[in-house]
């Protein structure tokens, strides 16, 4: 909710509740709803709590209208103490097939001026005309088309064009040559890596493995030709402390992939306001991804400059195989729905956006001063893993 809302503040009229049968739930034959449209009221009642964890937001209560003299039903009702007085908002839940009309705002409006309201929003599964756009605007009153994913009725088709960049990094061969006369050193590839090294503070690591492991953990540069590394080393052979040299020859690949992430969990208000373009949302959760999916299955370019639109989340992939895979998750503002790209805020409003991974992150999340985050996390080969922004 945009802090425009609070700019002026009225004090609250007197109002009353009407028992716990105003409350949702309670049989009362002339505010029955069809299943629909009270599903529809109890998705934006989630969505409102979501984004407003220090108000008070309740489903279908009762308030007396202060003209009328009458209970009113009111389909959400945010309140909030700010002192000295109680802020009150009144959320109208419309689900109808076509636009709302100019007449349904204005009878929202009267509802909201009659129970004392100090705002109102109107929330539509279905848009509304330009007119009542105009009329909204002219006084003061919020539009807000529903979206969710995962509700047939209210659905909508929801991802993050993602741009990966791959790089691999594996071991072809290790050497192991002594330094003293002694006979050669002739082992399979598995039994070498598990050669114990004698004084493993010195090579800052415990076995060959781990050190093949740092080695190739250290590549700062992709090369199309072999690299290698390694250096003088202790390691036991059958008890004995000998002196050797290792060489670890790697080859080392970069690759471009971009692909369309689809976003599985996501309640949006989209801004209905003439000139705007933006959505609302509490949280966005993307699908589990695995490495060999994206290489598998996603669009591979040349040049990451030939993307088809800009990406809103950025993969760095390396896979040191077969240690670990070392994955850099970087985002911007957007996100694509329904054909056409908008920005969309993570809420609550007024906190930053951060960004979550599961599983857990092994390092701090790090904002960038052009307000991208990005966080560094490892999998284990094959692992499948997914993007949150709450």
């Amino acid at each position: 909710m945009r802090s425009g809302l609070r700019d002026t503040l009225l004090l609250m009229a007197p109002w009353t509740w009407q028992g716990e049968g105003s409350r949702a739930g309670a049989a009362n034959p002339m505010t029955a709803k069809t299943s629909r449209h009270r599903r529809f009221e109890q998705l934006v009642h989630r969505i409102q709590a979501e984004l407003s964890p220090d108000a008070v937001v309740e489903h279908d209560v009762k308030l007396r209208g202060l003209t009328t003299h009458v209970p009113r039903q009111i389909d959400v009702l945010v309140t909030k103490r700010v002192e000295p007085a109680t802020l009150r908002i009144v959320i109208e839940c419309k689900d109808h097939k076509r636009s709302l009309s100019v007449k349904q705002v204005e009878s929202a409006i009267a509802l909201a001026k009659d129970v004392g309201a100090n705002h109102l929003i109107v929330a539509s599964s279905s848009g509304f005309s330009h007119a009542a756009q105009t009329l909204a605007a002219a006084k003061g009153v919020q539009l807000f088309r529903v979206w969710a994913t995962g509700e047939p009725e209210w659905a909508l088709s929801a991802f993050w064009p993602t741009l990966v960049q791959h790089e691999s990094v594996c071991v072809r061969a290790i050497a192991i040559t002594r330094a003293d006369d002694g006979p050669p050193i002739l082992l399979e590839l598995d039994a070498l890596l598990a050669l114990s090294l004698a004084e493993p503070e010195l090579a800052g690591a415990a076995t060959i493995s781990e050190l093949a492991h740092n080695v190739v953990a250290g590549v700062s540069s992709i090369s199309d030709q072999p690299l290698s590394g390694g250096g003088p080393v202790r390691v036991l052979i059958d008890g004995c402390d000998v002196e050797a040299n290792v060489e670890i020859r790697f080859a080392a690949t970069r690759r471009w992939f971009f692909g369309a992430w689809r976003i599985v969990d996501l309640a949006a208000l989209e801004v209905v306001e003439l000139g705007t373009e933006a959505w609302i949302a509490p949280h966005l959760a993307a699908e589990g991804l695995t490495v060999e999916a994206i290489t598998s299955t996603w669009h591979e370019l040349s040049d990451p400059r030939a993307c088809p639109c800009t990406p809103f989340i950025q993969l760095h992939i390396r896979e040191m195989s077969p240690y670990r895979t070392l994955v850099v998750v970087a985002y911007s503002d957007g996100v694509w729905l329904d054909s056409k790209q908008v920005p969309v805020v993570a809420a609550p409003m007024g906190t930053d956006a951060m960004l979550s991974v599961s599983p857990a992150s092994a390092g701090a999340l790090v904002p960038t001063p052009d307000a991208v985050v990005q966080s560094a996390f490892e999998i284990e080969p094959s692992a499948m893993f997914r993007v949150t922004i709450p």
